[in-house]
């Protein structure tokens, strides 16, 4: 279920992790004081390495760095037959709409999308379910109601199924195959990239990946002060790429134990 997921995500990811580690180092400093001081030096130090740009544009730019953006040249000539862009949450309630409307990442793919296609033309087939429970807008109407609305694009489907990245692929595969579709970009995060061409790459359709909002630019590799000082957006870009890493893990691990 997404709702234990997200919870086992919290205990065992950044922050979280650190602070359980941290107070039990507390807790065991007057019987085991040399473990406790191990475990709550241990965690602030990795606190303060996940707090800092240097380490977070590295963890994150091990995901991204394979995956470059799509070329004026690639889209010049596009061979694929349609756009899939990936649902990355929505805001619940939102008070400025007065109802559920798409997270920022979610936004960031669906203008990506629109991007391509102006230059391309190609049907967009938004994909994402209600993750969470309760009665809400799937992530992929939603993204079709931006499409429509505020891009004025048509030409627009929905996968409105999906919970997981794992069922973006599933679900998705199987409408595009139902339409005889072979070739397609797939938009999503550059970091989530790895996770999903992985998901998507089951089938006899080929993948283009179309990665958007790159965090590390490898282009500005030069180092300051600022670099090694903590930062809460290095924090939490160390929490995304270790969230990648482990959803890889967790997929294949499933897939493992499919076989």
């Amino acid at each position: 279920m997404p709702e234990i997921t997200r919870l086992i995500e919290a205990a065992i990811l950044p922050p979280g992790i650190l602070l359980l580690t941290g107070a039990a180092g507390l807790l065991l400093l007057k019987r085991k004081p040399q473990t406790g001081y191990l475990l709550t030096g241990g965690s602030l130090l990795m606190l303060y390495l996940l707090s800092i740009p240097v380490v977070s544009l590295t963890l994150i730019g091990s995901l991204e760095n394979n995956w470059p953006a799509l070329t004026k040249q690639q889209l010049a000539r596009p061979s694929a037959q349609a756009i899939v862009v990936l649902g990355g949450g929505h805001k619940p309630n939102a008070p400025e709409y007065g109802a559920d409307t798409v997270s920022h990442y979610t936004l960031s793919r669906t203008r990506y999308a629109a991007w391509l296609y102006r230059r391309t033309h190609l049907p967009i087939i938004a994909s994402g379910g209600v993750v969470l429970s309760g009665k809400r807008t799937s992530e992929a109407a939603l993204m079709a109601q931006i499409l429509r609305q505020e891009f004025q694009i048509p030409d627009v489907q929905t996968e409105e199924l999906s919970r997981t990245t794992r069922e973006n692929a599933l679900h998705t595969l199987a409408l595009l195959e139902s339409q005889n579709i072979n070739q397609i970009y797939l938009v999503t995060h550059a970091f989530h990239m790895p996770r999903a061409v992985s998901s998507f790459a089951v089938r006899n359709i080929e993948i283009i990946p179309a990665p958007t909002d790159f965090i590390n630019n490898p282009a500005s590799s030069t180092r300051t002060l600022r670099d090694y000082l903590p930062h809460p957006v290095a924090l939490k870009n160390s929490h995304l790429a270790l969230r990648e890493y482990l959803g890889m893990l967790w997929y294949y691990l499933i897939g493992v134990a499919e076989k």
